[in-house]
């Protein structure tokens, strides 16, 4: 253990000390920050399409038609919607 990390263990810790746990909790909460976006995101995909999430098991990925395809602009996605 560091003795800034003693230190701050210790209750006497300066500001520099607490900085890199400071920084530490803020990077855990950004992660499940963006984590909790992703799930709302997801969810309401699921409520726009109208379909149950438990049917999702059941649909399988079109070979050449994932998102690699779309960022590609080979108009798959224009193939798939038109």
């Amino acid at each position: 253990m560091s003795s800034r990390a003693k230190r701050y263990a210790d209750g006497v810790g300066t500001v520099s000390s607490a900085q890199p746990f400071r920084r530490r909790a803020q990077a855990q909460l950004l992660q499940v920050q963006t984590e909790g976006a992703a799930q709302d995101a997801y969810q309401g995909l699921i409520a726009a399409m109208g379909i149950s999430p438990l049917t999702l098991d059941q649909i399988a990925e079109i070979p050449g038609f994932g998102a690699e395809a779309a960022q590609r602009g080979d108009g798959s996605v224009e193939r798939i919607v038109g």
